[in-house]
């Protein structure tokens, strides 16, 4: 074979490698940066030697959910209501209102509360009663905590969403020992905990109402609602419709806690108790799984007409839940052409809808799909664990938005993050593809983030830029429309050092405000600013422009372009402020625009209340900036020199506050060089009083100081130096009747000896006489004074000295002829 062969024949066959790696895009070193474990290694798409790469730089987008579930079931993200009390009630709302703060301090703007943790609710319901997390099950709150938490949160601009769970009806296993399976125990012991445990639950209770209704799982030993019974799936629907009815919320949505897991066969039922073998005698309120219902189905029983003929067990629950599902999104749907609203509805399901099956070795794999993620065959699944067809929802547009549950990291043996987000993408892009070719609505695509994994799997997050890396590889899809964390405690509890610094990325990554997706049709018609002032406070550069709130809007943005240049909003590195005004009427609003720069133009955009923008644009004139003193005050603190003990002194100041935030004041004591607050509180009407007793002691050299503040502009007035002396009560006698000489008495006798005036003794002190001006005196003339300081000069005997020691009271009187 001559060499010109060989080398031909060694270059087809690199090319034939070539042609069999994975097709790795060229890598650009000043874009894209390598996802790196903490131990220093690379990250690689599963079984592949493809790196996974993302953004240098979190590019915020002109419209993003940025949000975080708050779990109430086991109060695991917000304290239980602790009594029926005006004290308990406010408390609570206190709780809920720091977790707001909270979202603000991320940058949030979607809030997903759990308002159905167990067969239960958060809300006023005549179909599901008060949840045991709140205070307690059955128990009227007594007041109506979805409703003032849906206005707390659209008063921040924050969209509402209803997080529920389906089927729930006991949150831990009835039965004796969790540990072991229902199989485990007989048919008698089954039902005897069953009963017992939809005894305990409150009256009224769907799953105590209805106990045939209710199943127990095999491993997974609780009590769910039965997901294939029709009369369920209606119950839910009217409970999604109750909630849409009656409160103004943004959109509601079942988690991925459907069938309980346990089994994965489409023939053989593991996932409840029975089992294969289940009694077909145990119906009605003994039922304890759903092959009664198949059975039902397969009799062709009027009740499952609705579904496609033929169907194994596990394409039977599957169908039952798809029916579920469409038959809500249709109730949605009426609801909001009847009414002219806008409320969504989506799911959050597992993670993994099916693996591919051509990670599977076993043969049959009913797990795997041709069309599945590249992930592990054995990774718990959405479709086979919980038999949700969670993607057949998105083809068949049965949700408005689905948040798949990525709990799970780059590194992750069996899910690696950029695998199933890739996936995800691939679907929900190619779903709405055809939605646009077909003129129909496209699905939002989220991703939860599960942040609790910091400390459930430590060494998956070992890295503390996991969840920014996370954050990061969602910027390479179009189709990602925000992400979301789960749970909310974990913002701030944070388990480790490396959840602490990946929690301070996120808010690195999310350093500015931004707006939530727009839902339904354009509703901004017309919506502008027609008047506005615009003020600077004397010595800041902090610029202000003022209107009166836009009736229906919900948000207001500032762009900032060079002049010369068009505005477009789209760029959102020209967009310097976004503000949230809420639902509030009759309010000013206030955008801050600091370092005003001349070679800039400035615009103001306004946004319904279903975020889309205005087609209206102000351009901010800044030569009608007015200055003005934002904070003044009036008076002075003058205090007498010399003070008694226990002295009350008054002061009383004007202010005038020219902002629309709140005044505090704060008041101190100043001695011996330390400040000692005596009081603090918002300062209201425009004016300050307060009066202080002074200390029960003598001190020297003490001031008083009065600061005014709003956060942003601080005054403080200051008085003078006094001193505090020790002085002893005196008392005046005058017609039989003591009259106290710190008052006015209204006659004085003249020639009237002083030296007779009844004086108190105290002990170890032996008195010395009046004195007025340093002169001993008997009496005085009220023909030469008007008004007298009189001391009294008391001598004090220490043991072991003869040196006496004075102390001085000081008191003034009238004199009047």
């Amino acid at each position: 074979m001559n060499c010109k062969k060989i080398v031909k024949i060694f270059l087809s066959v690199i090319m034939l490698l070539l042609i069999s790696l994975p097709n790795v895009n060229a890598f650009d070193p000043t874009k894209e940066q390598y996802v790196i474990k903490a131990n220093g290694e690379k990250v690689y798409y599963y079984k592949t030697a493809n790196p996974v790469t993302v953004p240098k730089e979190y590019l915020t987008a002109e419209y993003e959910m940025r949000g975080v579930w708050v779990a109430t079931v086991y109060n695991i993200a917000i304290s239980p209501q602790g009594g029926t009390t005006e004290k308990a009630i406010e408390k609570y709302k206190a709780e809920f209102i720091s977790i707001l703060d909270r979202m603000e301090e991320y940058n949030m703007n979607t809030l997903y509360f759990q308002v159905r943790p167990s067969n239960d609710a958060f809300y006023e319901s005549e179909l599901n009663t008060w949840s045991q997390f709140l205070a307690g099950a059955g128990v009227h709150p007594g007041w109506d905590p979805l409703e003032w938490m849906i206005e707390e949160t659209h008063k921040r601009g924050f969209v509402f969403q209803c997080w529920m769970n389906a089927f729930r009806v006991t949150v831990y296993s009835v039965l004796p020992d969790s540990e072991k399976n229902a199989s485990f125990y007989d048919t008698k012991k089954l039902l005897e905990c069953k009963s017992a445990a939809l005894n305990q639950l409150a009256d009224g209770n769907f799953a105590k109402e209805n106990p045939d209704c209710v199943v127990m799982g095999e491993s997974d030993t609780r009590l769910i609602l039965n997901p294939s019974d029709p009369r369920v799936q209606q119950f839910l629907v009217d409970t999604v419709v109750e909630i849409i009815e009656n409160y103004d919320v943004d959109g509601l949505h079942f988690d991925d806690y459907f069938y309980l897991s346990g089994g994965s066969s489409n023939t053989f039922n593991g996932n409840f108790a029975g089992g294969q073998t289940y009694d077909s005698t145990l119906v009605g309120k003994d039922q304890l799984n759903d092959l009664p219902n198949y059975q039902a189905y397969l009799q062709n029983k009027s009740e499952y007409s609705h579904l496609e003929k033929g169907l194994n067990l596990g394409d039977f629950r599957r169908a039952s839940l798809n029916h579920m599902i469409k038959s809500i999104h249709e109730a949605v749907t009426e609801y909001n052409e009847k009414n002219n609203k806008v409320v969504e509805f989506g799911a959050k399901p597992a993670g993994v809808w099916r693996s591919n099956i051509k990670n599977c070795d076993e043969k049959g794999c009913q797990k795997c799909s041709e069309n599945g993620s590249n992930t592990h065959p054995g990774a718990y699944t959405s479709y086979g664990d919980l038999f949700a067809d969670s993607l057949n929802w998105v083809q068949q547009g049965w949700v408005d938005y689905i948040a798949p549950q990525v709990y799970y990291g780059f590194s992750s043996t069996e899910v690696p993050y950029a695998d199933i987000v890739d996936w995800w993408a691939q679907q929900v892009d190619a779903v709405n593809e055809e939605n646009r070719k077909n003129g129909k609505k496209e699905v939002k695509l989220y991703i939860a983030h599960g942040i609790y994994k910091y400390e459930d799997a430590p060494d998956e997050f070992a890295a503390p830029a996991e969840i920014n890396y996370q954050l990061l590889f969602n910027k390479k899809y179009s189709c990602i429309k925000g992400s979301a964390f789960y749970s909310y405690e974990h913002l701030y509890q944070f388990a480790s050092t490396a959840h602490e610094k990946g929690m301070n990325l996120v808010k690195k990554a999310w350093n500015v405000k931004t707006i939530p997706l727009p839902i339904g049709e354009y509703n901004a018609q017309d919506l502008k600013i027609e008047n506005y002032s615009l003020k600077r406070a004397q010595g800041s550069t902090m610029n202000v422009i003022s209107f009166d709130a836009v009736v229906n809007a919900r948000a207001y943005a500032v762009y900032k372009v060079l002049k010369g240049q068009e505005l477009n909003t789209s760029d959102v590195n020209s967009r310097i402020l976004v503000e949230f005004e809420g639902y509030q009427e009759n309010k000013k609003v206030n955008l801050f625009i600091d370092n005003y720069d001349e070679k800039y133009d400035y615009y103001v955009k306004v946004f319904s209340n279903q975020y889309h923008m205005s087609e209206e644009t102000l351009k901010i004139d800044f030569e009608k900036t007015e200055e003005y003193i934002p904070l003044e005050v009036k008076g002075d603190l003058k205090v007498a020199d010399i003070i008694s003990i226990s002295t009350n002194i008054d002061i009383s100041l004007d202010v005038i506050y020219n902002e629309n935030g709140t005044l505090k004041y704060e008041v101190f004591a100043n001695m011996d060089g330390k400040e000692n607050r005596l009081t603090y509180g918002e300062c209201v009407d425009g004016r300050f009083s307060y009066t202080w007793k002074s200390y029960p002691f003598p001190i020297n050299d003490i001031s008083i100081k009065v600061v005014f503040s709003d956060g942003t502009y601080t005054k403080e007035i200051k008085s003078n130096e006094f001193d505090i002396k020790n002085e002893l009560k005196i008392t005046y006698n005058l017609n039989g009747g003591d009259l106290d000489l710190t008052t006015v008495p209204t006659k004085f006798y003249e020639g009237e000896g002083l030296a007779n005036l009844p004086i108190p003794t105290k002990k170890g002190y032996e008195f010395g006489g009046w004195y007025l001006n340093g002169v001993l005196v008997e009496s005085i003339d009220a023909d030469v004074y008007s008004n007298v300081v009189l001391v009294a000069k008391w001598n004090e005997a220490k043991k072991g000295c003869k040196k006496a020691a004075e102390s001085y009271l000081i008191s003034s009187l009238c004199v009047a002829s």
